[in-house]
């Protein structure tokens, strides 16, 4: 996914932190409720991923 992500956003436009910060708000929580050692922030969510990012170009944000 981050990968995909790179095609379009460099770092200049989505810093890593932004990246990092950007897969832990979009992913499905699994287990207890935030970090766990079994599921780490939980299940990536290509959706929200792709809906966070067209909120982020709708709103002309950069980080």
């Amino acid at each position: 996914m981050v990968a995909a992500v790179r095609t379009r956003l460099t770092p200049h436009r989505l810093s890593p932190a932004g990246m990092r910060t950007l897969l832990r708000r979009t992913a499905d929580d699994a287990g207890v409720a935030g970090f766990d050692h079994d599921h780490g922030y939980g299940i990536l969510d290509t959706a929200s991923i792709v809906d966070a990012l067209r909120r982020r170009a709708k709103n002309g944000v950069r980080a």
